[in-house]
């Protein structure tokens, strides 16, 4: 047990002892020392072992995946989000993907409801960029 007003230790690593490999066999290690705050002295070298390349793609590959399930239901979304505060002030409103960009279509009377489109689908959008290309027909 510690004694009581005696710091934790803290972790500072450094340089890499090898660098990662796209060879899933390889592992990469990092070396990292533990210094405690309170005593300088206790100094204890660790060794942490760093994913392989294999791992770190099999990961990418699942975000990947779960952005594709999100982009699949994102225009869905946004069109009820504009619909729902909307439905009466905006006409022929049509949501589509084109690439990493969502385009908003449609016809509306103000530049108001305009704008109020485009923060609705806003709220909606993580990494996605965003085109209004809503009419305003007087």
């Amino acid at each position: 047990m510690r004694p009581a007003g005696r710091q934790r230790s803290g972790i500072v690593p450094t340089t890499p002892a090898t660098t990662l490999s796209d060879s899933p066999s390889n592992l990469a290690t990092a070396v990292v020392e533990t210094v405690s705050m309170a005593d300088a002295a206790d100094i204890v070298d660790t060794q942490v072992i760093i994913a392989p390349a294999a791992f770190a793609k099999a990961h990418a590959e699942a975000d990947a995946t779960k952005r594709a399930e999100r982009r699949r239901g994102l225009t869905d979304e946004i069109r009820r989000r504009i619909l729902k505060r909307l439905a009466d002030r905006i006409h022929d409103l049509v949501v589509r993907l084109d690439g990493d960009t969502v385009v908003l279509e449609g016809r509306c009377a103000t530049y108001y409801t305009k704008q109020l489109a485009q923060c609705f689908a806003l709220g909606a959008l993580e990494d996605e960029q965003l085109e209004n290309a809503i009419v305003v027909t007087m």
